[in-house]
């Protein structure tokens, strides 16, 4: 697995030398924050592992993780099904309101998985602080947070956006609830939706994704599209909870006139009668 030190190497150069071999995982001992951003930046979804040592200690160790293949969800081609309708409407959201709850949930859900506690540091570093590094990188961390008709936190999301593309790492859901993490993303692609954000990065393909009509995309269908919108401004704030119902509405409204559109443009246009075209031919 290629290796990478923040000091020593340049995170650029790193990148492309990555995407020139079939792995997807590279490592490094470094958990700089800045450092975390700078291979976002570059595509990576900066991830961690534990690994055991000579004497037993385990070594935590940064992964930036290129995958082969990665889910997008194109906000006005979610599909949203008959129950995710009915459960969206008891529910409410809300963006960056209980950050630390989300990443509890998740490692409740998931165990730490690759939240060890080195990654868990550089994110909540960077929710503090943010970038602080010498380039112009546009890059903060979020979380999406579904609530139940009785205020208490069913499902969450976390992530970081880059540039104008929020970026989804993994989410949870209570146990014991049912289709929570489905209303979960479909919330959140309307209330990005509703903040200006065409699509979204859902990482690593899988069916569940594919289900609410998210692409696959190649790294270099996905780099290509990345890099479309990494420099632009980022627009993600929303304060207070918002309706689950009124947000749907709009967002199915939205949804429709969309498809109504794609439909006019690829609908071919009514051929002209005979008669009409032998008059213009005679003017």
């Amino acid at each position: 697995k290629p290796y990478i030190d923040y000091g020593l190497h340049d995170v650029e150069q790193y990148a492309k030398d990555f995407l020139q071999q079939p792995g997807e995982m590279g490592w490094s001992l470094d958990f700089n924050p800045n450092f975390f951003c700078e291979l976002a930046y570059e595509g990576f979804n900066p991830t961690s592992i534990e690994i055991p040592s000579d004497n037993d200690l385990m070594v935590q160790v940064l992964t930036p993780c290129f995958e082969p293949e990665r889910n997008v969800l194109v906000c006005l081609s979610t599909h949203v099904g008959r129950k995710a309708r009915r459960r969206a409407k008891r529910c409410s959201i809300s963006l960056d309101a209980a950050y630390d709850e989300v990443m509890l949930g998740c490692i409740r859900q998931h165990g730490e998985g690759w939240l060890y506690r080195g990654e868990r540091w550089v994110l909540r570093n960077l929710r503090r602080r943010g970038y602080t590094g010498q380039k112009d990188i546009k890059f903060a961390t979020h979380s999406f947070e579904l609530w139940d008709e009785k205020g208490e936190l069913v499902a969450g999301d976390l992530g970081y956006t880059c540039g104008g593309v929020y970026v989804s790492q993994t989410g949870f859901r209570k146990e014991g609830t049912s289709g929570a993490g489905e209303v979960q993303l479909v919330l959140t692609a309307a209330l990005l939706h509703r903040l200006g954000h065409e699509w979204f990065d859902l990482g690593q393909a899988r069916t569940y994704k594919t289900a609410l009509s998210a692409l696959t995309l190649d790294r270099a269908k996905w780099l290509e599209r990345f890099r479309g919108v990494r420099d632009r401004p980022c627009n993600l704030t929303c304060p207070g909870r918002v309706s689950g119902k009124e947000l749907l509405s709009d967002f199915l409204s939205a949804i429709d006139d969309h498809r109504k559109r794609q439909l006019d443009t690829e609908r071919p246009s009514a051929p002209q009668p005979q008669g009409a075209r032998a008059e213009e031919r005679l003017v």
